[in-house]
């Protein structure tokens, strides 16, 4: 007897080797990971992905029923959400790597100290940059990495208060990122 389209269908949940324990195992080894990683002082995002195959296979050595654990990780991939993120972060990494190859954040620091901007008037140069490089990327997360290890040195310099120049590096990097057209962070929240 088939179910009418009105019923609920249930789907029979994972079981994993372990119980609740092998089920947590892969999350917990994920976030220990991304954890030390971040802790260790790793340059940028590609150092998650190993820890991230390894939580897989765990996942996939502990699952009892292996192709519905890959079905669902498939399905989970799969969501538009997900294409979508996927599709503004390779955007947004092309245009930082053109950006940087460029020199166009150098550029706008070699400006910023011609037109003798110091201390207060370097701080509310870097947040302007920071919001131009950040609309131009769609992601916050590039723009740091993009920006901070020349606007904030760069800062020091010239007599910027640096937290207040961290402060206006996260700041306009967030409001370019929320302003940006294609925007990681846009796109997640509108979903």
């Amino acid at each position: 007897m088939e179910a009418s389209p009105s019923e609920p269908t249930f789907e029979r949940p994972l079981s994993f080797y372990g119980g609740l324990l092998g089920a947590l195992l892969p999350f917990v080894v994920f976030m220990g990971g991304v954890i030390a990683i971040a802790l260790s002082g790793a340059p940028d995002e590609r150092g998650f992905w190993p820890v991230l195959i390894l939580a897989l296979c765990i996942g996939l050595f502990l699952a009892r029923d292996r192709n519905a654990f890959c079905g669902k990780v498939i399905e989970g991939m799969s969501h538009d959400l997900v294409m979508i993120m996927i599709t503004a972060w390779i955007l947004a990494s092309t245009i930082g790597v053109l950006m940087t190859a460029t020199g166009f954040v150098d550029a706008l620091t070699w400006v910023s100290a011609r037109l003798n901007l110091s201390g207060t008037g370097f701080v509310v140069a870097a947040f302007v940059i920071c919001c131009v490089v950040s609309l131009s990327t769609g992601s916050s997360f590039a723009t740091i990495l993009i920006c901070s290890p020349i606007l904030y040195p760069a800062g020091g310099l010239l007599g910027a208060h640096l937290p207040t120049l961290a402060g206006a590096i996260i700041g306009g990097a967030t409001f370019g990122d929320f302003t940006a057209p294609i925007s990681d962070t846009t796109i997640a929240s509108a979903m």
